[in-house]
């Protein structure tokens, strides 16, 4: 079973479901630094976006 991750647009507030092909494009950042950060905090974040 592939990865979903939960999304969520913080200008918006609209949640989204993405695959990790799908996160990494979004984000523009590698799938091992999304999950070291959602296994650190909890959550990645930045301006635009949080993902769980």
């Amino acid at each position: 079973m592939e990865q979903v991750f939960m999304v969520q647009d913080r200008r918006s507030g609209v949640l989204m479901l993405f695959d990790v092909s799908g996160v990494e494009r979004l984000l523009g950042i590698e799938l091992n630094y999304i999950n070291w950060a959602i296994q650190s905090d909890g959550v990645f974040e930045n301006p635009y976006w949080r993902v769980s």
